[in-house]
């Protein structure tokens, strides 16, 4: 949180599931098989089977406007579903928050008056304590 800050923890954290593996898996696909590089070509050439090299191409499927669309579609999607989900969690928040603002102020009163009670209980366990009772006695 401290690196990052809040809001931006929050995207992050509510971007999980489908909408963010689809954005997330779009984004690498992106970046390691667009372009001309050999990895994009076919990303087992290392492997030297002729089945996954250069002479058996992709068809030109990585290259097509189709699917840069839909990779385009899918960063968007990822981003969008992230976005509302958290523009959500933050006004739910707010609301949750004004609807029991004044309950939870009074139970926080509560529970410091009950650590001044804890403490004053644990200063009659103090030698001190018991030698004031005596004299008082």
């Amino acid at each position: 949180i401290k690196i990052l800050g809040p809001l931006a923890c929050i995207f992050a954290m509510t971007s999980k599931g489908i909408p963010g593996l689809m954005a997330s898996w779009a984004v690498w696909d992106f970046l390691l098989l667009h372009g001309e590089h050999a990895f994009a070509k076919n990303w087992l050439y290392a492997l030297n089977i002729p089945m996954l090299s250069e002479k058996n191409p992709d068809g030109g499927i990585l290259e097509s406007e189709i699917y840069i669309r839909l990779l385009t579609c899918m960063i968007f999607a990822g981003i969008a579903t992230a976005t509302k989900r958290t523009w959500l969690a933050l006004y739910m928040g707010r609301r949750t928050f004004d609807h029991y603002k004044q309950k939870l102020e009074n139970l926080m009163i509560n529970i410091v008056l009950i650590a001044h009670i804890a403490d004053l209980a644990l200063e009659t366990e103090t030698p001190e304590f018991a030698e004031a009772l005596a004299q008082c006695e």
